[in-house]
């Protein structure tokens, strides 16, 4: 099994762990001996690397995955482009150390410092929102407003969400705060206080809106 992966060519991976496979094995005194699969994946879903792994610590998958690049080049294969991880930031410099194909032709974002900061005309006026009164009423003079337009008419509304995110695992949060801008008026709904139990409960109003 392992000559078949080895022979397999890998343009872009995919590299998760799976814990489905470590509670179907047999138990040590009642305690699981693995605690995950580490899987490599290629482009065409194929299996390309397999490890079991007591814990998901690079140490326990990374050396399988970095003798990939001389597999490759022993078969005759093109270098890895590209690696697909759910742990970007944990993963990033040892996925770069093993495959530094990855670097070629890579170039970052140049700094947009030089360019002048976006700023809120003088004459424009920010609000910020956080009781269901408040945001039912400014609402609803949006829709009253839209309510007077004939077929033919237009109004014209800036909307925008903000969630939190982690930065270690890329997960995010429910919907943070909302920014809707109408005329020259900016409303900044915070909505912390409609989070119940991990969901957020919003106004009907806002819902229709």
């Amino acid at each position: 099994m392992n000559k078949r992966m080895a022979m397999l060519s890998a343009k872009y991976l995919t590299v998760n762990h799976s814990h489905k496979l470590s509670k179907r094995l047999v138990k040590v005194a009642g305690q699981t001996v693995f605690g995950a699969l580490h899987m490599t994946v290629n482009e065409y879903g194929k299996i390309c690397q397999m490890t079991l792994t007591l814990t998901k610590g690079h140490d326990q998958f990374m050396p399988s995955l970095g003798q990939m690049p001389d597999l490759l080049v022993n078969y005759g294969h093109r270098d890895i482009e590209l690696v697909f991880t759910d742990s970007t930031h944990v993963d990033k410099a040892q996925l770069k150390h093993i495959f530094p194909a990855l670097l070629y032709d890579v170039h970052p974002v140049p700094n947009h410092s030089s360019l002048p900061s976006l700023e809120i005309p003088q004459d424009w006026s920010t609000w910020i929102l956080s009781s269901e009164y408040q945001i039912r009423t400014r609402i609803t003079c949006i829709m009253d407003d839209l309510a007077k337009l004939d077929n033919m008419g237009k109004l014209q509304v800036g909307f925008d969400m903000e969630w939190p995110v982690d930065r270690i695992n890329g997960i995010h949060g429910p919907v943070a705060i909302i920014q809707i801008s109408y005329g020259k008026d900016i409303f900044i709904l915070q909505l912390r206080a409609f989070l119940q139990n991990g969901m957020l409960h919003l106004p009907c109003v806002l819902l229709a809106f």
